[in-house]
């Protein structure tokens, strides 16, 4: 039954028995709502949060609605209204009278009649520009002795919903200037005018183009100085260059340039949201210098970088979410010095390469609209993403709400193409609207100007350096070699690096890491490295923040990740270094056989050719035996970066895609088959595609083609229950079908 007693508390229905209680409530739940129903109320309410001081949204409506449901008139329904003295209002109905006392203005209103089962509409105005000593908002309050207040309730609608309307009893309100508002006709936005104060007769199109110069102040704590080492300036030098790569490759008009590294002494090994919130309060003195630091550089965004303990935190960085609903009015009063970021560089977090979704957190955009409904500075500064599709910046890469979704580096737009689909959603739809880059293009100016320039901004500033990313088309040569045809567990073995770059133009700041593969997945599992103290490339990066390791006359033993940094390398230019790497007690195997595979990333997209095998071996005798497991390595690998084919794996099936990984044929050779099931009558399977495989893999289960053209699967899971399969082919049949297909459930256990 839907009608309990929870349904009714005010009357505390008494169990009767069920059918009586349940009734019971009913007829007095009923009789009060018909009773409330009754009641006279009173609602206020606008169209939307905020008023403009400038521009032609200054004068915002404010709408007073009085219903008499009841069968009789009302008579001198009463109400008032309190708001700021500063808040100046217009066209005032003759039933209220406005008077200020107590830095408040009071409207005290009384209607003397209202038919029954009629409605009175008094209304005025907020004129926001007379209104701006009020600034930065403020609250609008509505008492009344005899109406009952329409509130606004929890399941009220709202951006979510296409709906913008402001209502209750207490409105708080925001005072924004309108950056968009073009008074003069000119083309280009008086706020903007302001700031770049063009010349006369400036080319207003070319203006609109120009890119906005953002400063960004860089904080380091000890955990982070002593981690990086010398290879501290260069790491901030990668993450800056990275991002402008980034924002390039979405035609985004805006530069980050650096105009500081200090020394922070914050210690505290917290999540990084708890240093984030210590940072944004000044509550640890460590940071009580940042707000003069941020006046003195100029800076307009901060970034701290801190060294985290292994597993203190599930993420890499923390941005403050700023400007959030203010329709892009950055201010300096209320912004400056509170665009923040948070970055581990610990050993968690060494493949994070740049900061483009925390700059635009910053800056107003959201993650999406799915987490952020009412958006970000504007309703449609938001991420967006498809369900197993694609998601765009500001979206958590492998974020369970878009399945197996890729993430591109790319901010939402609706005008932009992401895998063959709209990068977003137009803007102009309220409840779903996702165009970030519309946003940050229309902010940029703004968030430029929140601290005066103080270095100035020179031509070097402003001149691009690429650097390879994920699809940029930057790539790289990279040759990775071994002095060794084999290793042994526990020595040292010599490898070699060489960096070429093809590309017709000069690239810059590149981070480099050394990874271990596991059967061709990168693999967390740290690494021993020998490497020079004082090497001007290269630091291996420990497996905690104070990690000295053993030094042994100039050179240094580490567990953790070789990390290289490359300031530029010209067209044609080739670069190289070495290393030393220990082999493990525990090495990857293929069929009985030990090896060692290497590769090397270049902020962080691993380079496939620069992927290399070596055969480990437990002692000499093995060794002097040799093996072929890099040769059976090199036949499963994908070749797509995603590893290799599992030798563990049995026959699957993804929609009406039959998978083989392992069939064995009658002379001896192995391949991997698809089959796609079909029914034209009967069930059949038909080939789909297949590829050779070297025969001496060892599969832990192989499926077999006899020479009298019988196909026997086995363990096929459907379902919850495994299966042998038998299935005939089918002669003359091109592709080659499979049919008469008989099933076998295999029984385990006791």
């Amino acid at each position: 039954m839907i009608y309990r007693n929870q349904y009714c508390p005010a009357f505390r229905c008494q169990p009767l028995d069920a059918m009586r209680a349940s009734f019971l409530c009913v007829v007095l739940l009923l009789a009060w709502q018909g009773a409330a129903a009754q009641t006279p109320t009173i609602e206020l309410k606008t169209a939307r949060d905020f008023i403009y001081v400038t521009g032609k949204g200054g004068l915002q409506p404010f709408i007073i609605t009085v219903n008499n449901p009841q069968p009789a008139p009302l008579t001198s329904a009463r109400f008032e209204i309190r708001m700021p003295a500063s808040v100046f209002i217009g066209a005032l109905d003759r039933e209220c009278a406005e008077s200020v006392a107590g830095g408040q203005r009071i409207l005290s209103c009384e209607i003397l009649r209202i038919d029954a089962r009629s409605t009175r509409v008094l209304d005025f105005y907020v004129d926001g520009p007379l209104s701006a000593a009020a600034a930065p908002g403020f609250t609008m309050t509505i008492t009344s002795a005899n109406l009952s207040m329409v509130q606004a309730a929890p399941f009220e609608t709202g951006l979510a919903d296409g709906d913008a309307t402001l209502r209750g009893n207490s409105l708080n309100l925001k005072l924004l200037r309108d950056i968009g508002h073009d008074g003069n006709g000119n083309g280009m936005p008086d706020l903007d005018e302001v700031i770049l104060n063009p010349p006369p007769g400036a080319d207003v199109a070319q203006l609109l183009q120009q890119p906005a110069m953002l400063d960004v102040l860089f904080l380091h704590t000890p955990a982070a100085t002593t981690y990086l080492g010398d290879k501290l300036a260069l790491r901030v030098q990668q993450l800056l260059t990275a991002t402008n790569q980034i924002y390039r490759e979405n035609d985004l008009p805006i530069r980050f340039r650096g105009v500081g590294l200090s020394a922070s002494a914050y210690a505290a090994n917290t999540p990084l949201s708890a240093t984030l919130a210590a940072l944004q309060s000044v509550t640890d003195p460590a940071f009580a210098a940042v707000p003069n630091q941020v006046v003195s550089a100029g800076a307009d965004l901060v970034v701290l970088l801190h060294a985290l303990q292994p597993g203190t935190d599930t993420r890499c960085s923390s941005a403050s979410l700023q400007g959030i609903g203010r329709q892009g009015d950055f201010q300096s009063a209320i912004h400056r010095g509170q665009l923040l970021t948070v970055v581990n560089v610990g050993p968690d977090c060494l493949d994070l390469s740049d900061l483009a979704a925390e700059f635009a957190a910053n800056m107003g955009v959201v993650a999406d609209r799915t987490s952020h409904p009412d958006g970000g500075t504007f309703s449609h500064a938001a991420g967006y993403g498809v369900v197993d599709g694609f998601t765009t910046l500001g979206i958590a890469p492998g974020s369970a709400a878009y399945g197996s979704a890729q993430p591109l580096k790319r901010f939402s737009s609706p005008d932009y193409l992401c895998l063959s689909q709209p990068c977003g959603i137009n803007r102009n739809d309220l409840a779903r609207g996702a165009d970030a880059m519309d946003s940050l293009r229309r902010t940029r100016h703004v968030i430029s100007a929140l601290s005066p320039t103080v270095f100035p901004v020179t031509a070097a500033d402003w001149q691009d350096r690429p650097t390879p990313g994920p699809g940029n088309g930057y790539d790289l040569d990279v040759v990775h070699a071994t002095e060794e045809a084999g290793a042994l567990q526990g020595a040292f073995t010599r490898y070699h690096v060489t960096v070429t770059n093809p590309n017709p133009v000069t690239l810059y700041d590149m981070a480099l890491s050394l990874v271990h593969l596991d059967r061709g997945i990168p693999s967390q599992e740290s690494q021993t490295y020998r490497s020079p103290v004082a090497d001007p490339l290269c630091r291996v990066l420990g497996n905690a923040p104070g990690d000295t390791g053993v030094v042994t006359g100039t050179q240094v033993t580490k567990s953790g990740r070789l990390s290289c940094f490359i300031e530029q390398l010209a067209p044609g230019e080739s670069l190289g270094f070495g290393y030393w790497l220990q082999i493990d007690a525990s090495p990857p195997t293929i069929n009985g056989q030990s090896y060692y595979q290497e590769a090397v990333m270049i902020n962080g997209v691993l380079q496939n050719e620069s992927v290399v095998c070596l055969p480990v071996y437990a002692n000499l005798l093995l060794a002097s035996q040799g093996s072929n497991v890099c040769a059976l390595l090199q036949d499963l690998s994908t070749g797509t970066g995603g590893g290799i084919i599992d030798l563990n794996a049995l026959p699957s099936i993804t929609g009406n895609l039959l998978t083989l990984p392992f069939v064995r044929l009658f002379d001896g050779s192995l391949y991997s088959v698809d089959l796609q099931a079909i029914n034209y009558g009967q069930l059949e399977l038909q080939v789909q595609g297949m590829r050779t495989l070297n025969s001496a893999l060892l599969p832990a289960v192989e499926s077999s083609f006899d020479d009298q053209g019988v196909l026997r699967i086995t363990g096929l899971h459907l379902g919850s229950i495994r299966y042998d399969v038998q299935a005939t082919y089918l002669p003359d049949t091109e592709p080659a079908r499979f049919g008469a297909l008989q099933f076998t459930e295999i029984i385990t256990g006791p």
